[in-house]
This record gives structure tokens, C-alpha cells and sequence, in this order.
């Protein structure tokens, strides 16, 4: 297990840092990001799924199952991270659903894959602060809610980091997120306004944008890239397998656990300055899908 956890550590580090993306052709550059996602789908979901697999199963068809289902996850995920461009192209926040709504399956079909589940069998959709769970079979539970306590966490970061701030109604329900919205630049550093952040479940915006439509669009793909990481907790499954009965009963049917592993792998690919901000993997992907590669 652990071993495993290192492997995929030091790959996608390797990965993300090792891009030369500067004076790249395009159609190089966006290939690079299809084979990421791809591969980032397909081995946390054959990792997990060897993690999760009956004793019985060998390795190697646990993996393989994982892996070529994780693999057709993360090309969903690309492709809802792909179609966030829409929100600019159209100038229009409602191509924010299609993009959320096939990233979303994506992110079912990768976790279900790391689960060792049956594949289409579980499905996930996250609104606001809560996350539904949908099962096709008829003899498993088929609707769960349950609450996520990270989006206290950005009422608080988006009422703290401008001096004011407000929640955006109109571009919550166009886009399927909550978002917040404050008409002063959210921090200033000795380079840049900063005119965008992603919190956990949501984001906030500056008014202040030149183009508030690709600001939305590259917060979107941030929040995009937390979820994919969620995919880590089916890695955890054997050990909270292990709580008690009462705690199993509270995670699984009314609260919903986010650790901050996208927060890790964003912290070592580090804060650059404006002129090298793009050398962040995260950064650069965000901002290559919300101008399509125009930057």
C-alpha cells in the first residue's frame, strides 16, 4: 500500500514538473493533457482496485478491470474540463452544467473503478454543500445525501480573503457551483491582482476581470481537478472499513469526508511569479482549457 502511494506520488510529481509547455506546438500541448487525465484516471482506479479487490482476485485482473475503466473515466474528466471553454465561447455561464454533468460521470466511473464496484453501478452528483449518490442496482441503497462540512470552510475563506464578498445567485444556478463574487481584486501581490480563487466546493470572482467569463471558466477547472482527487479515498476504504459501526453509519450516510489531496500535489508544484505562474501544472491546465490554449 504504501509503495503504491509513492509510485503514484513521485509519477504524476515527475509528470507536472517535468512539461516543457513553453513554445510547445499546441495539438502537442493538448495531447499531453488528454494522456494526464487518461492516465491519471486509469492508474488511481487500478491501484485502488487492486486495494479493494477480493481476496481471491488476482492482481493483475484487478488492476487491468481498474485500470481500463479508470482510463475511460479520466477521458470524461478531459472532456467536462474541455467544454468549461464553452462558458467563454458562447459568453454564456449556463455551459457550465453540460461541462459539470460529464465531468461528474467521469468521476463516478474512476471511483467506482478504485471501489472495485461493478461498472455504471454508483453514480455521484455534488450541488452546493451536499453530495448525492445514485445506485442503478435495486439491491443497494438507491439515493443517499449527505452533507460536505468544506463548504463552511469557503463561506468563511470567501468572506475573509476581500474585504467583502457576496454569493452570486445567478451564476450559481447557470453553472451548477456556488460562487461568490467581490468587486475589489481578492489579493494583491508585487506582480498581479489576483481576480479568481477555488475553495473547495466553490469559488469566488473579481468584478474587476478583464474577462470575467475566462476567470470562471479557469476557477470551474480548478474545482474540476479537487474533485478527481477524491478518487484517494477509495484507497482509504480498508482502513475505514475498520471504524465503528456508529462512525461508518455517520460517514456514509449523512457526512462526506473531502481530505486535501489536491491541496498537496498544488503546494509542491509551488508559487511561481507572473511571469513563470503557468510552470504549476494545476495552473496551467486551468488556464489552457478556459482560453483554449490561447495564453
Amino acid at each position: 500500500m504504501k509503495y503504491a502511494l509513492l509510485a503514484i506520488f513521485l509519477f504524476y510529481s515527475a509528470f507536472a514538473s517535468g512539461q516543457s509547455y513553453y513554445g510547445s506546438v499546441q495539438r502537442d500541448s493538448e495531447l499531453k493533457l488528454f494522456a494526464y487525465n487518461v492516465s491519471f484516471g486509469g492508474l488511481t482506479a487500478g491501484i485502488g482496485a487492486i486495494i479493494n479487490k477480493p481476496k481471491e482476485t488476482p492482481v493483475h485482473k484487478a488492476f487491468f478491470k481498474g485500470f481500463y475503466q479508470g482510463c475511460f473515466g479520466g477521458a470524461l474528466q478531459y472532456g467536462g474540463k474541455k467544454m468549461t471553454y464553452q462558458i467563454v465561447e458562447k459568453d454564456n455561464y449556463w455551459c457550465g452544467w453540460p461541462a459539470k454533468l460529464v465531468h461528474t460521470a467521469g468521476t463516478s466511473i474512476v471511483e467506482n473503478a478504485a471501489l472495485n464496484r461493478p461498472f455504471g453501478r454508483y453514480w455521484n452528483l455534488d450541488l452546493g454543500p451536499l453530495r448525492f449518490d445514485f445506485a442503478s442496482d435495486a439491491e443497494d441503497n438507491p439515493f443517499r445525501v449527505r452533507f460536505s462540512a468544506m463548504i463552511l470552510y469557503d463561506m468563511v475563506a470567501a468572506g475573509v480573503q476581500p474585504s467583502s464578498s457576496y454569493i452570486d445567485w445567478g451564476k450559481s444556478l447557470k453553472l451548477g457551483t456556488l460562487a461568490f463574487y467581490t468587486n475589489e481584486p481578492i489579493f494583491r501581490n508585487d506582480k498581479q491582482d489576483i481576480v479568481g480563487t477555488a475553495y473547495c466546493r466553490s469559488f469566488i470572482y473579481a468584478t474587476t476581470s478583464r474577462d470575467v467569463h475566462k476567470t470562471v471558466a479557469h476557477e470551474l477547472v480548478h474545482l474540476f481537478q479537487r474533485r478527481e482527487h477524491l478518487v484517494f479515498n477509495a484507497w482509504l476504504n480498508p482502513l475505514t472499513s475498520k471504524a465503528s459501526t456508529r462512525s461508518k453509519n455517520i460517514f456514509q450516510y449523512s457526512i462526506y469526508v473531502e481530505p486535501p489531496y489536491f491541496s498537496l500535489f498544488y503546494l509542491i508544484q509551488g508559487y511561481h511569479d507572473r511571469e513563470n505562474y503557468y510552470r504549476n501544472f494545476y495552473e496551467f491546465e486551468a488556464e489552457w482549457f478556459a482560453t483554449k490554449g490561447y495564453f
